[in-house]
């Protein structure tokens, strides 16, 4: 996402005098991907917010800013990340939880159909609990 970019506490950096490109096509199938094994693999949510938190502390250190609480606000990958959240969230609350029989569909592939919807559901909630708890995300947004 950051091309060559040295950081700061990096051997080799330099100062850099312009401005921080991220690579926004590789940025949105990072977020993408993270975001899509994070609700599907409950159990690894945990692992998920961790590496956003470290990407997001990365894309501050290059562009010079200290990775704390005031300065995440700069954060691209972080808007982006939480705007997909959001975006997931909303479909699935458009998505109807149980959902009628199909036709030509039997009552397997449908129950099959609702525990995918549910579980992605929750694990997009386990997923921005793990991202609020890293300090990714204010308690105005949750």
């Amino acid at each position: 996402m950051f091309g060559d970019r040295i950081a700061k506490d990096e051997p080799g950096f330099e100062e850099q005098t312009e401005e921080l490109v991220i690579d926004s096509e590789k940025q949105e199938i990072v977020v993408i991907t993270i975001f899509r094994k994070a609700q599907t693999e409950h159990a690894y949510a945990g692992f998920y917010a961790e590496l956003c938190s470290q990407i997001v502390r990365l894309e501050l250190q290059m562009k010079g800013l200290k990775p704390n609480a005031s300065n995440r606000k700069f954060c691209d990958f972080r808007k982006q990340l939480l705007q997909y959240c959001k975006n997931s969230f909303e479909a699935l609350l458009n998505t109807p939880i149980t959902e009628e029989l199909k036709e030509d569909e039997r009552e397997d592939d449908r129950l099959e159909r609702e525990f995918k919807t549910k579980h992605k559901l929750f694990g997009n909630i386990d997923f921005v609990g793990e991202i609020y708890k890293k300090g990714l995300l204010s308690e105005s947004i949750l």
